[in-house]
């Protein structure tokens, strides 16, 4: 694959760097294609819910062109989470964490998020990853439950170091996936993740579940420990405490 950002597009303020990224791939833009904006006015997290994207927060999308079968596709939020986590580490005293399946958290408040999205014919298909950083964001401008790095620095950082710090982490991720499979991405993941081991609430689109995160399957499937028995979640939202 071509570096990540090798070929780059930016823009003062879009709707949504996935949708540009989306028509960008579907015009043959190759593998790498990195759409960056200052700000977002309908950026998207999971479940199409808003996702609150000003000015001062990292915004961006990267195309991909994985050779693998598609059932192996939800593997990339993985792939992402453990990729920006890693960079925003680089910081030190950033102490990233993941929480299942995709976000990224500081101390228990989001940090950013990952969104993957696949689309194109199969003999041309293409995933597009969205991530979103709060990386100037002023507190003031988040909610109670965000955070920024500049809050945790206490000062400003330059967007473009943590775009180069977390697109670096991304491309290394990425090719270790597609050269060694998902074991080590879970292996990564499972270092960073914050809820293993402590009871949490699952929102799911079929109820709401009670228990102990206990791990993550070979799929990347939360396994629920609820009473007596072991719940096996495929999509959902985890909230800390039962």
């Amino acid at each position: 694959m071509a570096s990540i950002g090798a070929v780059r597009y930016r823009y003062r303020t879009v709707g949504s760097t996935n949708d540009i990224a989306s028509g960008l791939a579907a015009r043959g833009a190759p593998e790498g294609t990195l759409v960056v904006a200052a700000e977002q006015t309908g950026g998207r997290g999971r479940f199409a819910r808003p996702w609150v994207s000003p000015p001062g927060g990292l915004w961006f999308s990267v195309v991909l062109r994985p050779d693998v079968p598609p059932a192996r596709l939800p593997e990339l939020a993985f792939v992402g989470a453990v990729g920006a986590a890693r960079g925003i580490r680089a910081y030190p005293g950033v102490e990233a964490g993941v929480k299942w399946p995709n976000d990224l958290v500081y101390n228990g408040r989001k940090l950013g998020g990952i969104l993957v999205e696949a689309g194109g014919p199969p003999q041309a298909r293409s995933v597009v990853m969205g991530v979103g950083l709060n990386v100037n964001v002023a507190p003031g401008d988040l909610p109670p439950v965000a955070t920024s790095l500049r809050e945790i620095l206490g000062r400003q950082v330059v967007l473009e170091r943590v775009l180069e710090a977390v697109t670096g982490e991304l491309e290394t991720a990425y090719r270790g996936w597609l050269e060694r499979g998902f074991a080590p991405i879970l292996a990564g993941w499972r270092e960073l993740c914050t809820c293993l081991g402590l009871p949490v609430t699952v929102r799911t689109a079929n109820g709401v579940w009670h228990g102990v995160a206990v791990d993550v399957d070979a799929g990347g499937a939360l396994l629920l420990a609820v009473g007596d028995r072991t719940q096996r979640i495929l999509a959902g939202e985890v909230l800390f405490g039962e």
